[in-house]
């Protein structure tokens, strides 16, 4: 019977390994696909670094604590089985708050990027001293999400600038008809906001990431459910 609960125990903590690896991998991912628009302000820091720091903490401590797990069960130790268990309980404590107060909440992504990249358009645009390295990723935003400005085109508009190439398809990108503003236009714009675009990205990998954590959840509670019993009902087993 002890052997059957080891075996079963050793398999759900390698799959909450594995998760804990798949979440570390997740963040990566977020912190690759997001930091330039980070770092050029296209939005606040602290909605990105916070859920990126939680998934690669959480991550981390999901790896240990399941090797920790295993080598008690390989080695049969009690005490490490204890310690494990102990760690389990706090670490469930921890997710499920993360989940309540990071994941949980609405998305403010969104309205803050709105402002910030208006706010880049116009210093990337600066008549007297543009900014080249602003002016490159936006265009890489614009390019990337098929989108035009914060909310929209009229982030350049509303400021006598010239809306660059990077806010239309690339079919017919070079035609350009003159606006009620008397600014050029390319035509066949992106109509929507690259802050929508950008918020909605950012929303679907934290609703991929919640779901990974809510089966780390259960797979730990689980797991948690057989460590107890095979420390509560040990028939000498483990030393």
């Amino acid at each position: 019977m002890c052997i059957i609960l080891d075996c079963i125990s050793a398999v759900l903590l390698a799959v909450n390994t594995g998760i804990g690896v798949s979440l570390l991998i997740s963040g990566a991912i977020i912190a690759v696909q997001f930091n330039d628009y980070a770092e050029e302000d296209f939005f606040e820091k602290k909605y990105f670094e916070q859920p990126v720091t939680v998934v690669l903490v959480i991550g981390s401590l999901l790896v240990a604590v399941g090797l920790l797990g295993i080598l008690a069960i390989f080695l049969r130790k009690k005490l490490l089985l204890a310690i494990y268990a102990l760690l389990v309980i706090c670490l469930l404590a921890v997710e499920i708050s993360v989940l309540a107060t990071v994941f949980v909440p609405k998305n403010k992504l969104e309205p803050s990027a709105e402002g910030a990249i208006r706010k880049a358009i116009t210093t990337a645009f600066n008549i007297t001293q543009p900014d080249s390295r602003k002016r490159a990723v936006l265009d890489v935003l614009q390019e990337e999400f098929s989108c035009c400005g914060g909310k929209n085109s009229a982030d350049y508009t509303s400021q006598n600038i010239s809306i660059p190439d990077s806010c239309c398809s690339r079919k017919n990108c070079t035609e350009r008809a003159l606006s009620s503003t008397k600014t050029h236009v390319p035509r066949n714009l992106f109509t929507k906001g690259c802050a929508h675009e950008l918020g909605g990205r950012f929303r679907r990998v934290l609703t991929a990431v919640f779901s990974i954590e809510v089966t780390a959840v259960v797979f730990q509670s689980i797991g948690l459910v057989f460590t107890l019993r095979t420390l509560w009902k040990d028939d000498g087993t483990y030393t």
